[in-house]
């Protein structure tokens, strides 16, 4: 336990107080495996009608709409649900609540044989992804001191694209190497046996979660239980009616859109494109395990995806570039006509500018430029 008035800096992060080391390197593994669990099953669903439940190659299309739709309503109403339950009874739990859950799914899935089975299954796996989806976001915020955020933000998205690269390309691709090893011949049991072992690996994190995650729940006080929990359902709605009334600001209201936008890309990214790859490899009749492993080498060679990981990397210290460009602007006194320039200079010319400040942020997550530009105190 780290004592709430002595923070501790990590890899040139200063933590929030009472955020301890072991709090910081868990949430790397937690980032990497949010990321994972979030992407695997989109990725793996037309694996699973096929395969699992023999939904015929014309019908695919509308069946994976008719899926996400119920599974994102679902996901839509629970994140709202989680985020806000997250305050009153700690981060930790609704981690470790939203993991279970996903993972149970998981294992559930492998026995299905129905469409009606797998939607209600799906939806069931949906209330654990946004467990850990909405949790992802708020503990990312946690963590780290103010001044610091754009750094944690660039070491968490390392890692949800090292989770994702796993899932696309390692994961999705394990069925066929379980023939390939001739664990068993079968490709439907060599998939049931991925899903088991991301169970598996759903229900450690899980534990994980549980104990090296920060709660952050706040200290409960009052006459009895019943009053206490007449009073957290009475929070619970007034912190939902908060946060709609905060869309009113206009940087919180781009915040909603944004994530809204972005919602919808990584949808249609992940899931649409392994089914496009999935029809195609049926076309050439090809077997489920050729198909999924065209799937997993797609994801690495596609250029999109280089490109975004490329952009990823760009983006990352891009944030941090900028972050230290507003620290010295600050620790200064410097007018904002100098911030005023930056971001002209960013809009004219975009990529150089977005060059030069993710290698600023670069160098910054080495030798601390804030730290070394600061004005020295008077004697």
């Amino acid at each position: 336990m780290v004592p709430e008035n002595n923070p501790v800096k990590v890899l040139g992060i200063r933590l929030t107080p009472g955020v301890s080391r072991l709090n910081f390197f868990t949430w790397f593994y937690i980032a990497m495996l949010s990321t994972l669990m979030l992407s695997f099953l989109n990725a793996f669903q037309p694996f699973i009608l096929t395969n699992f439940i023999g939904v015929p190659k014309e019908d695919l299309g509308k069946y994976t709409g008719m899926i996400l739709f119920f599974s994102e309503v679902v996901m839509i109403t629970f994140m709202l649900i989680y985020g806000t339950l997250s305050d009153r009874i700690g981060r930790s739990l609704i981690y470790a609540l939203g993991f279970f859950v996903a993972g149970s799914s998981l294992f559930m899935i492998a026995h299905i044989d129905s469409v009606p089975g797998y939607i209600l299954t799906r939806m069931l796996w949906a209330t654990g992804a946004a467990a850990i989806g909405s949790m992802l976001a708020t503990v990312l915020a946690d963590y780290p001191s103010e001044e610091y955020r754009g750094k944690m933000t660039g070491f968490t998205g390392v890692m949800n694209g090292i989770g994702s690269i796993m899932s696309v390309a390692v994961l999705v691709r394990l069925p066929n190497r379980l023939v390939a090893a001739e664990i068993t011949s079968d490709i439907v049991n060599a998939g049931q046996y991925t899903l088991y072992i991301i169970f598996g690996l759903a229900l450690v994190t899980s534990v994980v979660s549980l104990f090296g995650i920060r709660s952050n729940r706040p200290v409960s006080s009052g006459p009895g239980f019943r009053l206490r929990l007449r009073e957290q359902v009475s929070q619970f709605f007034n912190d939902l009616k908060t946060g709609a009334r905060a869309a009113k600001d206009p940087g919180v209201a781009m915040s909603y859109g944004v994530a809204f936008v972005a919602r919808g890309d990584l949808i249609v990214g992940v899931t649409f494109v392994s089914l496009w790859i999935r029809k195609a490899a049926l076309t050439l009749s090809l077997s489920p395990g050729q198909a999924l492993a065209i799937m997993g080498a797609a994801w690495l060679l596609h250029t999109a995806f280089l490109v975004n990981v490329a952009v990823l990397v760009v983006a990352v210290f891009l944030f941090q570039g900028i972050a230290v460009a507003h620290g010295i602007v600050k620790q200064r006194g410097m007018g904002r006509g100098w911030l005023l320039g930056l971001y002209l200079l960013l809009f004219f010319v975009f990529v150089q500018m977005a060059l030069l400040m993710a290698l600023i942020g670069m160098l910054d997550a080495w030798i601390d430029i804030r730290r070394r530009w600061a004005p020295t105190p008077p004697s």
